[in-house]
């Protein structure tokens, strides 16, 4: 059974990723949210994650600066970017 972190800074995209998604059925034990990586890094402090999706754009910590210290901190947790902007550095 697999562990999920869902992080964006829209509640709307998060909620829309959590009833879309048949998480259950892909063994997900676990879906937990996020609002920023902050927060993200908070949660992964007490919960071993086996998966971070994380939006690109966001306050407080953006999604490459949370995947570096991921990366780092938690180098057997996958990573994912989701973005909705067309155009980024």
């Amino acid at each position: 059974m697999y562990r999920v972190l869902l992080v964006d800074d829209e509640e709307n995209v998060l909620e829309i990723l959590k009833s879309t998604i048949q998480w259950l059925e892909l063994g997900v034990e676990l879906l937990l949210m996020a609002q920023n990586g902050q927060h993200a890094l908070e949660i992964m402090e007490q919960q071993r994650i086996d998966l971070l999706i994380t939006d690109i754009e966001m306050p407080c910590l953006d999604g490459i600066s949370l995947i570096r210290q991921v990366r780092t901190l938690y180098p057997d947790t996958r990573c994912i970017l989701l973005t909705a902007y067309g155009v980024f550095e």
